[in-house]
């Protein structure tokens, strides 16, 4: 099992990380796991659909009143 986590900034980058151990190592690993807290959004929607295609179990931790993990606003 692999697990990527981090805190704002080392979050989104756990995040990329988790792609690139599920493509390079998916197929020898049973699960791949995501757990971030206070992660800024990453990627686009067309990489949100490639995220979750790939299976990975993801926790993202928030608070409300943090304006990171709002940013970038989404329009």
């Amino acid at each position: 099992r692999i697990l990527c986590t981090g805190h704002s900034l080392g979050a989104a980058v756990a995040g990329l990380c988790g792609v690139d151990m599920a493509v390079r190592y998916g197929k020898q690993v049973t699960r791949v796991s995501v757990v971030n807290y206070g992660s800024p959004r990453i990627g686009n929607s067309a990489f949100a659909s490639y995220y979750q295609s790939l299976g990975i179990e993801s926790w993202r931790v928030v608070h409300y009143h943090d304006i990171v993990p709002h940013w970038p606003i989404e329009r």
